[in-house]
């Protein structure tokens, strides 16, 4: 009976260490600031605006490579243009011990206005990836999030660039 019990603490020893090295958190929620590149007709030319702003995200981790992400910001420019995008899509990660990489395709709309008058509301897609530094177990730097846009309104798309960076808060406990 000792043998059969040392046996089995043999072999549930080293898969209970493997599995606190596949640990990954539940949740990850980013804020930082964000910079964003978008062309506007002005009669019949497009004339490119910058604008700066925030940008936040959610992340609902799945598997340790895998997550869905709820991603939202807010963008200010010239002429008292604003910009809102919501959208929401999958995320994949690869994770080291230093930083996490990762890639995403989000889907949703884009909300323009200019004073308090409604530009329209549209189609929004982004494809884009980025890096978070870890500074602990909780805490990352997002050093950069780079997302291609491309916006369905008015009956024309539009293509616009998005640059953010901020801090990342991991959640709930690793898996």
């Amino acid at each position: 009976m000792r043998r059969l019990l040392l046996l089995l603490a043999g072999m549930i020893l080293p898969a209970a260490s493997a599995a606190a090295q596949d640990s990954y958190p539940r949740a990850e929620i980013f804020g930082g600031a964000s910079y964003f590149r978008s062309p506007v007709s002005v009669g019949y030319k497009f004339v490119g605006y910058n604008f700066g702003g925030w940008h936040a995200s959610v992340s609902g981790n799945v598997h340790k490579n895998f997550g869905i992400v709820a991603d939202l910001a807010g963008q200010y420019g010239h002429y008292s243009r604003r910009s809102y995008e919501y959208m929401l899509g999958p995320r994949f990660q690869y994770r080291s011990d230093h930083a996490t990489f990762f890639a995403h395709a989000l889907y949703g709309g884009l909300t323009a206005l200019q004073d308090s008058d409604s530009e329209g509301t549209g189609f929004l897609m982004a494809y884009g990836f980025g890096v978070d530094v870890n500074l602990g177990k909780r805490v990352a730097v997002r050093v950069l999030q780079f997302d291609y846009m491309a916006d369905r309104s008015h009956d024309q798309w539009g293509r616009d660039l998005r640059a953010s960076f901020g801090v990342v808060f991991r959640l709930g406990g690793q898996r």
